[in-house]
């Protein structure tokens, strides 16, 4: 059963527990706590728990609860495994969000800023997920619990197969269902299935801003022609050649080498896709002889 805390501790309580599961993280553990400590959106508690650790993970987590008051450390008296684990953090979670983020990942600046306002805006939604392809790139979307499924099931969504990293939780939600069933590898899969079909799912865009394209966008309109995109490459070469360039002389050659390669092989397929005078007409921009084209082409 899930704790329950007093009206005093209600009111006190952070808006967002994440929550970090560890097990001989050592290496990767401190970065985790950072990321967090660095977030723009500040009204959280980090609940780490670990799971009877053989190195130094512990000392490092409790060195940083010492100095950081939102760092809740907890000790499992004996190893629980992943699943159990994670439901064993989220029984410590007083906030109003779960967000489980491993001992070896990391947080951006951004993350729960991002995620937080937009569970705040769709109070209906149990769990957030960030989605690659966006359903709107502006704002997030909410889909009810029918909508969630006929999505993931019938349009190749592929929102269910978030890691925890991706998700964010209402914790009502989480212990309205049990939380995680403690099958290994595929209890996220499980666990969003569950909360989807209860309260649906929201689509927080992954990327916020949209590239549009359509048929009379520069780009578009000259995509037939190769001599735009070979452009890039003639740039690439003149700011190699430069000796103002940063990079070092050696490191400047390997990578004038590998542009001239495709110079050359970029006018020899254009003999074949497009004709002698576009490939000709592509010589002659690269200040190039057919001799300096076949020798770059084919070295």
């Amino acid at each position: 059963m899930r704790k329950t805390a007093d009206t005093k501790e209600e009111m006190n309580q952070p808006t967002v527990s994440v929550l970090t599961t560890v097990y001989n993280r050592s290496k990767y553990l401190a970065a985790c706590i950072e990321s967090v400590q660095q977030s723009k959106f500040q009204d959280y508690e980090h609940i780490i728990v670990d799971d009877c650790s053989t190195d130094d993970s512990v000392a490092i987590a409790k060195k940083y609860s010492n100095a950081d008051t939102r760092i809740k450390v907890f000790e499992n008296n004996t190893n629980l495994g992943d699943y159990p684990n994670r439901n064993q953090a989220a029984q410590y979670a007083t906030g109003k969000y779960l967000k489980y983020l491993d001992a070896d990942d990391m947080h951006s600046p951004w993350a729960l800023d991002i995620m937080v306002s937009a569970m705040e805006d769709f109070p209906s939604a149990g769990l957030g997920i960030f989605e690659y392809t966006e359903l709107n790139p502006f704002k997030p979307t909410y889909l009810s619990p029918a909508n969630s499924f006929v999505a993931y099931y019938t349009k190749n969504r592929y929102f269910f197969d978030a890691s925890p990293l991706n998700v964010i939780i209402k914790t009502d939600a989480f212990h309205s269902v049990g939380g995680f069933s403690g099958k290994r590898m595929v209890g996220d899969f499980e666990l969003w299935h569950l909360i989807g079909r209860t309260s649906g799912v929201l689509m927080i865009p992954s990327n916020p801003l949209f590239y549009r394209v359509h048929e009379n966008q520069e780009m578009t309109v000259h995509a037939k022609d190769p001599i735009w995109g070979f452009r890039y490459l003639l740039i690439s070469q003149g700011h190699l050649m430069d000796a103002k360039n940063p990079m070092s002389p050696e490191d400047r050659t390997k990578h004038l080498i590998v542009i001239e390669k495709k110079i050359g092989r970029t006018i020899i397929i254009a003999i074949q896709k497009h004709g002698f005078h576009k490939a000709n007409e592509m010589r002659n921009e690269a200040q190039w002889r057919w001799t300096k084209v076949f020798k770059a082409a084919f070295s």
